[in-house]
């Protein structure tokens, strides 16, 4: 008898792992002093904590743009879908391994001749799809894992301008606003219109 190819009925990963975060910051501390017209030393702790809570509201799976400086991100599916598999995180520049369990309970690997990746390095978002069809799965959760690198380059200058201006524009407010600043928790940092009006077309869009 033939194996019965299990579909999965969500498209979204259920999971999203970073396997290996960013190298360097999207904007440096002499930039962000530059730009505070701080030339002084006695902030360099205070300014360097601020570009890293600045940066959160912008980069990586919570951010308001996406991943910025390359990083490796893995996201778990309960199986195939029908058609395409819908990859997370825009821009996403490479797919570095599929791999899925097999109806035996075995984990494989899918050869790099046995899918094509669609999209890459746009905020529309990557796709994969088979070269003919997808392989059978278990029943279990989290079937299938797809590791793959997102970002715009392993460099800062590689990031946007209008993205770095937005962080260091968040910087400053932090630095002007430090009683209202709350650097635990990203989500709770105001970022200010102008920041806002800067990224307007390097957000990550779903239809």
């Amino acid at each position: 008898m033939g194996q019965t190819l299990f579909f999965s009925a969500r498209e979204e990963p259920v999971s999203l792992t970073l396997i290996t975060p960013p190298a360097a910051a999207p904007v440096t501390l002499a930039e962000a002093k530059a730009h505070l017209n701080v030339t002084g030393d006695a902030d360099d702790a205070l300014i360097t904590r601020l570009i890293a809570a600045a940066t959160a509201r912008f980069d990586g799976r919570d951010g308001l743009c996406g991943p910025l400086i390359e990083q490796t991100w893995q996201a778990q599916f309960d199986g195939f879908p029908r058609g395409r598999l819908e990859l997370p995180l825009p821009p996403v520049s490479a797919v570095t391994a599929v791999t899925y369990r097999d109806a035996a309970g075995a984990t494989q690997t899918l050869a790099a001749d046995q899918y094509d990746v669609y999209g890459l390095d746009v905020l529309d978002g990557a796709y994969v799809l088979p070269a003919t069809a997808w392989p059978a799965t278990d029943l279990r959760p989290e079937a299938v894992a797809v590791t793959f690198t997102a970002g715009y380059g392993a460099a800062a200058d590689t990031v946007p301008e209008p993205i770095r201006q937005a962080i260091l524009a968040t910087v400053a407010t932090l630095y002007g606003q430090r009683e209202d600043a709350y650097l635990g928790q990203a989500q709770l940092i105001t970022v200010p219109a102008v920041a806002l009006d800067l990224i307007a077309s390097h957000r990550p869009w779903s239809f």
